[in-house]
Parts: structure tokens; sequence; C-alpha cells
């Protein structure tokens, strides 16, 4: 196999594995391939309240039913108790336990919630066997009736739209009005619409769901039923009907809300806001909180500084592919390889027009400095040591002038990369015994020219969101890497050499057909 098919073939490879974990990351846990978008982040509290019974006393609160949404953090306190998590009878709860039960108790349990982009079907625990609901009396005609009136069962989608079309009617019609008109509420409804699937053969199972409304406070869980639907189970309300209604966030199904042992009078209510946050934010949350091999090793998994410092690590590949391109394909000449990357990322912190400024003044004084240390006969680590120090004590003064002229940020001075400067310093000095000034001139100029470029892309706010958001991109960087690494053609640099010969090539053509 040759070695251009080998490089094809690694390049095809590591495209493919960058951007297929890209789309997957972006599909599973909604990462967004653009920067600054935002997301609706619902932020739902749940207060449980009683009084003293015993001396001890435990709560065990239902945790909510999620299908379209994922929890992004969640927490629960209480004044005097112990939380835990724990599941019972097949249902996950959060629970608080205490040994000296306060006499007015007030636990809470808080999750930030947000849509998921792999949202599923419902699926309700336990036993999913149709539940017989069936009222009393000569109410049973009014529901075969409504049945009826609601179509063919066997087209289940239809018939479910019709029943909640006219349960949820302002001024219901016919043996709807007849099955509410003693009790409209929404129990009621729940009830009848239980009743009617029921008689239809449709299995439908009873729940408790909070309205997502941002502003709620203190409010009680609403009923709600839920049908099957597929191969999952479709929520139906007393506001499915209308189009604006609100998102209803399942808590509860076929099972308790909450137990509480050692206490009375217990009730639980719940409030609810709706904030905005940033698209990479929740998804990161949703990631970190996946509990898969991929959240465990996640960006997201290592502590903040870390992160951090691999916002800055993840962009010198684009910068080296910069250097590549300029180098391999331009033609740009430029001093050391991985100077003007070096170079590009210190401009991050000083800025473009004070770093490029900081850069050329210092330069300039220590290569007129590092002449005169030549003429010591100095060996090379000891004149490397003084170009050091002598560049130290040129940004000391560059720092000093700053703050009493305020025409320099005094950071953008202390945060200029001492050592690459002084290195930088040595090869323009060397350069200049061996070739002169011209070429120095040259070289230091394409090596600015070549980390003024990689500046701009490394802080492009795109480069910097991928490069952190999506670091496998990074393979795709790498094939690129490799690509331009077998380019051995005329660089665009060079045309200009043959542009003499272009020129007479022409002339004579010309000539010719003259003749």
């Amino acid at each position: 196999m040759s070695s251009r098919l080998q490089l094809i073939l690694i390049a095809t490879v590591l495209c493919a594995a960058g951007l297929g974990h890209a789309i997957y990351k972006s599909r599973v846990y909604g990462f967004p391939f653009l920067p600054g978008a935002k997301d609706a982040v619902w932020v739902v509290q749940a207060q449980v309240k009683f009084k003293r019974a015993a001396a001890a006393s435990q709560a065990l609160l239902s945790k909510p039913v999620l299908g379209e949404y994922s929890i992004l953090n969640a927490s629960q306190t209480g004044r005097g108790f112990v939380a835990f998590e724990d599941e019972v009878d097949g249902r996950r709860v959060v629970g608080w336990r205490s040994d000296k039960t306060p006499e007015d108790v007030r636990l809470y349990y808080r999750i930030d919630l947000a849509a998921s982009p792999t949202s599923r079907p419902v699926v309700p625990a336990g036993d999913l066997a149709t539940e017989h609901f069936v009222l009393e009396g000569a109410e049973r005609g009014a529901v075969d009736e409504l049945a009826s009136e609601c179509g063919d069962p066997g087209e289940r989608d239809a018939f479910v739209e019709a029943l909640a079309k006219r349960l949820g009617a302002d001024t219901p019609a016919g043996a709807a009005a007849l099955l509410l008109a003693a009790k409209p509420g929404v129990q009621r409804k729940i009830n009848v619409a239980r009743a009617v699937l029921s008689s239809a053969g449709i299995p439908a199972r009873a729940a408790l769901g909070i309205y997502l409304v941002d502003g709620h406070r203190g409010r009680k869980p609403v009923p709600a039923l839920l049908v099957e639907h597929g191969d999952g189970w479709r929520v139906l309300h007393s506001r499915s009907s209308k189009k604006d209604a609100p998102p209803l966030l399942l808590w509860t199904v076929g099972t308790p809300l909450l137990d509480v042992e050692g206490g009375q009078s217990s009730a639980v209510t719940f409030s609810v806001q709706r904030t905005v946050r940033a698209v990479a934010k929740v998804a990161a949350l949703r990631e970190s909180g996946g509990g898969g091999f991929m959240s465990k090793y996640s960006l997201y998994s290592l502590p903040l500084a870390h992160q951090n410092a691999f916002k800055l690590l993840l962009l010198v590949p684009i910068g080296a592919f910069i250097v590549v391109v300029l180098r391999n394909v331009v033609g740009l000449p430029s001093t050391g390889t991985f100077l003007p990357v070096l170079l590009a990322l210190s401009f991050r912190d000083t800025h473009l027009l004070p770093g490029i400024t900081i850069f050329v003044v210092v330069v300039g004084i220590g290569l007129a400095i590092r002449g005169w240390l030549s003429r010591l006969n100095l060996l090379l680590v000891p004149r490397i040591s003084a170009v050091v120090v002598v560049v130290i004590l040129i940004m000391l003064s560059l720092t000093i002038l700053a703050v009493r002229t305020n025409m320099l940020d005094p950071n953008s001075v202390t945060l200029f990369p001492t050592i690459i400067v002084a290195w930088t310093i040595e090869r323009l000095s060397v350069l200049w015994e061996e070739s002169g000034p011209r070429e120095v001139a040259i070289r230091g100029s394409g090596m600015l020219i070549v980390a003024i470029v990689a500046y701009l892309v490394m802080s492009n706010t795109l480069v910097e969101h991928l490069s952190f958001t999506f670091p496998e991109l990074i393979l795709l960087v790498l094939a690129g890497i490799l690509f331009v690494g077998q380019y051995n053609g005329y660089r665009l640099s060079e045309l200009r050499r043959f542009e003499p010969l272009v020129t007479s090539a022409a002339d004579s053509g010309a000539g010719r057909k003259s003749e």
C-alpha cells in the first residue's frame, strides 16, 4: 500500500471518528454547533409540609416521571432532617429522615429541568394492564354514548382527540355535558375519560403532574391520564384540547406522591420558574449527569481550573495547522516552528495591538543587547540566561512606564511570555550573524504575520466554542495537517520567482503569432 493511500485511509478514519462523535454529542446531549444559543430551563421546587405526630418521622416524595425532560441539577434540604434517595416498590423517591422532628416541618426538593434532545414516550412503571373505571347508575349509558360519539376505538389517535375535545370544551355538549354537569372539575373529567377509555378497551393510567408555567407558586399537583399510544404512552389532561396548553411534567403514575410516617396534615405544593441559560452550559450539565462512560471521561467532569487550562491548550492544534498552511503552502518565512503559535496565545492575553507593540520593542532592544553580549564570547547557556534576565528587566521597565503614562495595560506586559521572547531574540541574533539584518527582518516579519493570522483564527468565537465543546474535531485538524504534510508542490510565494518566465513565454508566443 502506497504512502498516499495510507494517508487517505488514516485521514478518512480520523474525520469519520471526529465528526461522528461530534454529531453524537449534539444529538444525544444537545451540544450546539453555534455559540450563543439559549435554552429554557425550568426550576421546579416541591415543598413538603406536615406537623409532628411522633418523635421520629420520615417523608418519601416520588421523583418526577421524566420523558421529554432531563434533570440538570437536583437538591433536597430540610432543617434537622437527613436527606437520601431510594427506590421503594419500584418507584424512585427522595426522602428525609429525623429522630427529633420539629413541630412544623418544611422540606424542599428542587430540580432544574431542560428539554431532552432524545425525548422518548413516557412509560409508567408497574403493571401496564387496563385500569377499569366504571361510573355507576344511569351514567353508564352516557359513557357508552360518549364513546360512540368519539368514533371507532380502532382508530385510537382520532378517538382520543375527539374525547379530549369534548371533555376539554368550554361548554360541553351531549353525553359529555350530562356526565360533567354535577362535578365539572378536573378530577371529574379524568374519571369520565378513564371510564370511556375503559369501555373502548384502551389502556389508561391515572397520574399527577405539574404545569410548567413561569411564576406559579404554591400549586398543588393536577390529575392527568396516560393513554397507551403506539409503543409509549400519551398524556391526556384537561387542557389537551387547547393549542396554548402549557407543558405538563408528570410527577407520579399509579403510585403515591407523598408518604409520611410520624406526621399528620401532610401536603405537598410546587413552585415553577423559567430561566434561560446557554445551550452549551445546559448540554454540559446534561452530559455530566449522564452517568455513562462518556460523562465520566468528559472535559466537563474536570475541575473548573483544568477546564480553563484546556480551553487554551485545545487552541494550539488550530494554531499549528495555520503555521503548517502558511509555511508549506503559502511559503511565508518565519523563525521557529511553533513560536508563532505561542506568540498568538500571548496575544490573547495582551490583545493584538499592545502585544505587537511589546513584542517589537522588547525584541528590538533585546537584539541590540544580544549583539553587545556576543562580543563577550559567552557560551550558549550563559548567553541565553543573560538574555532572559535582560528581557525581564525590559518588561519591568515597560510595566512601570505603562503605570505612569497609562499608555498600556500593566497586565498585558506582565502576561507576555518571557522565555518565548528570550528564545526568539537568541534565534534572530544567530540568524543576524549568519545571514545579515535583511534576513532577520524577513523572518521576524514573517513570524509576526503568522502569529497575527493564528491569533485572529484562534480568538474567533466559533473556533473557541467548537474546540472546547467538540474537542474530537481536533482529529479533523490532524487529518488536515497530514494532508498538507505531503504537499511538495510550488508554494504561493514562489510564483513570483517564475513570473519573468511566464512573461517571456507570453511575449514569445505573441511574437510568433505576429510573424
